[in-house]
């Protein structure tokens, strides 16, 4: 086989026009057909570089590569865009120009370093630009910095489901449970099978802070295999005659059992290494009173069979602002008492009346807070906006 090679900017039309010929006469299978190789004098590696998703400040760090030849005049790179910056090396220098000499670059390889830092919230792109006597090469530059999720100090925590479905979390086994409540500061799955939970449409209600914001829990048992419990560590506090812990959360359910009905967010105390896993010691019901209306309740035992339901009538489909309140009555082995709050808008104010009220028969330590799918139970809820706080206003 003949190979012809050029790489004069003046031997591009002869180079064109022989690769025409040489086509018309490559038709059959003639093994010795002549091969036109053009060799650009200068290349990139990649058209685009992408840093993906980082946290606010963080620093995301690439690279590319530029090969030359036969070059005369130095190769300038440029870039534009907010966050981006450029350096000839890994560690140091970085600004928003290089300039390569031609003798570092006739016949070598070049690293082009990056970096991506910001703290602006959402998209940002730019471009390189590499400019040299045989014209100009863009690289398209794309970064992305997550939302800033800011807890204000008088919450405890809140979560607005702002991931990716699945939801990618920690699978923890049980006997390993009391290290994860000990090291882990987010969520956790305590089933063995390591199943993602998944993530739905964000539910909004209107003034509740972080209303449509990000997506919502999928508590549709027909969307799991078996039950999935996911818990995350709280500020222990329930120890003293007075501590009140509030958890706010959105809430709408489709479909639910009737009976002992379905439980939904909980509140839940860690056990120890002896014998892992968590309690639930207040938890959220609902379930359907057979003539096609929601019932929704509260539970202060570790089961949740005997929920105490509001009496008030409410619909399937319907997205209700979820308040629940445990209230520690007295010292340890004294009861405790757990209301809820149902609402279809946002008040700043504590209601006088709870919907609804369970009592517990201890004190217990409220250190986690759940969120479980059943596929045995045939029910189907998303929750969303969880905000948890030591007093009702500092919720909204």
């Amino acid at each position: 086989m003949t190979t012809i090679k050029t790489t004069k900017a003046s031997n591009l039309i002869w180079g064109l026009s022989l690769i025409i010929f040489t086509a018309f006469l490559s038709c059959g299978d003639d093994d010795d057909s002549p091969t036109i190789v053009l060799d650009p004098r200068i290349r990139a590696s990649t058209e685009s570089v992408s840093f993906g998703e980082i946290e606010a400040g963080e620093t995301a760090a690439r690279s590319f590569t530029i090969t030359a030849r036969d070059l005369t005049d130095d190769v300038e790179v440029a870039l534009s865009g907010e966050g981006f910056s450029i350096s000839l090396s890994a560690s140091s220098g970085f600004g928003t120009s290089v300039s390569i000499p031609a003798d570092d670059i006739n016949g070598d390889e070049v690293t082009v370093y990056l970096q991506f830092s910001s703290s602006t919230e959402g998209e940002s792109t730019g471009s390189v630009t590499i400019t040299s006597e045989l014209g100009s090469i863009t690289i398209g530059l794309s970064g992305t910095v997550a939302e800033v999720v800011v807890i204000p100090e008088t919450l405890q925590w809140v979560e607005d489901f702002d991931h990716s479905s699945p939801w990618d979390v920690l699978n923890v086994r049980y006997a390993d449970l009391a290290a994860a409540h000990a090291n882990s500061t987010d969520w956790v799955e305590v089933r063995q099978s390591g199943i993602d939970p998944l993530l739905t449409d964000g539910l909004t209600l209107a003034d509740y802070p972080g209303s449509g914001v990000g997506m919502a829990f999928d508590g549709n048992g027909a969307s799991y295999a078996e039950t999935v419990n996911i818990v995350r560590t709280l500020e222990s506090f329930a120890s003293e005659e007075g501590d009140i812990l509030y958890v706010s959360f959105l809430l709408n359910v489709t479909a639910a059992r009737g009976g002992n009905g379905i439980q939904t967010v909980a509140f839940t105390q860690w056990k120890d290494e002896e014998n892992p896993g968590v309690d639930f010691r207040a938890k959220v019901a609902v379930k359907d009173d057979g003539s096609g209306n929601l019932n929704i309740g509260v539970e202060a035992q570790q089961n949740f069979q005997n929920a105490t339901y509001a009496t008030g009538t409410y619909s399937f489909g319907t997205t209700y602002n979820i308040v629940m309140k445990y209230e520690t009555l007295g010292n340890e082995g004294t009861a405790d008492k757990v209301s809820i709050y149902i609402l279809d808008a946002v008040t700043d104010t504590e209601p006088a009346t709870a919907d609804a009220e369970d009592i517990s028969n201890n004190t217990y330590v409220i250190d986690g807070v759940l969120l479980q799918s059943n596929p045995a139970h045939s029910s189907n809820y998303t929750a969303d906006g969880v905000r948890i706080a030591n007093t009702w206003a500092d919720l909204f």
